[in-house]
């Protein structure tokens, strides 16, 4: 059997992660962290969700809610986590089309200024016999989410070989699976769905987990749990070391980022 790569016994956070952690703000690097619409295009999205048959074409299908200090509308980290709070809310009562909704704003900013390969991951969903059965999975993987289960979560969107949503690979669902589970402070620690993308496992290779795949990768749900459970106990230890609260997204950012 082919051996799951999972994160080194005692692998330690490197210096200059414990340094990004220690100089910056969970919220301005990571909730703060954001797109305007002149890098994420709202206007692509539109149309292509359009020629989809998934839009009218009348008002703009990616949102900005959030204003940077120059008076600058952006797409956040925040304001992604306020979206998926309000799915939440509505649990089995939200419609098909506010899942949606959440998917295109998760890829529009994953994407960046690049919209690589978000044709097929719209297309994937442009049938409406296969529409409900996609939107299932991703209701599915939520529910997982919510019960606080890494491994039932991650599981719900991989097959072996690929995602289960054609176009949707571990780096964009994982995504889903971090904002799904919501930014609101628990009374207790707990290991959650984040973000792992080749630059997240690339830094984490220069971290010394050597067995992590190189390039986007469908990974084992035994090396994602592994990875979600690593950057939760680097979390506690640098809390200690930092004197304050550290969330394991805050080491996601800095390892997406890298060295500086």
């Amino acid at each position: 059997m082919r051996q799951r790569p999972t994160a080194p016994e005692g692998l330690a956070p490197p210096r200059w992660v414990r340094e990004a952690v220690r100089e910056s703000s969970r919220t301005g690097r990571v909730l703060d962290h954001g797109f305007s619409d002149a890098q994420l295009k709202s206007v692509w999205w539109t149309s292509r969700l359009t020629e989809a048959g998934l839009a009218d074409g009348t008002s703009p299908m990616i949102t900005f809610p959030s204003t940077r200090e120059d008076g600058t509308a952006v797409l956040t980290r925040a304001d992604l986590f306020a979206m998926s709070a309000d799915l939440r809310s509505k649990g089995r009562r939200g419609r098909d089309e506010q899942w949606l909704q959440f998917l295109w704003h998760v890829l529009a900013w994953g994407s960046g200024p690049s919209r690589r390969n978000n044709r097929a991951r719209i297309d994937a969903f442009a049938d409406p016999v296969t529409r409900r059965d996609r939107i299932g999975y991703l209701r599915e993987a939520a529910e997982r989410v919510w019960k606080e289960d890494v491994r039932g979560a991650y599981g719900a969107l991989v097959e072996p070989g690929r995602g289960r949503i054609p176009g949707l690979g571990p780096a964009f669902f994982t995504k889903v699976l971090y904002f799904l589970g919501g930014d609101a402070p628990q009374e207790r620690r707990a290991v959650r769905c984040l973000i792992l993308d080749a630059r997240v496992a690339t830094s984490l290779r220069s971290c010394g987990w050597e067995s992590l795949p190189k390039g986007n990768y469908n990974w084992f749900t035994d090396t994602y749990v592994s990875y979600c459970g690593l950057l939760s106990r680097w979390a506690d230890d640098l809390s200690v070391a930092v004197g304050r609260t550290v969330e394991a997204d805050e080491i996601e950012r800095a390892l997406f980022a890298g060295p500086t």
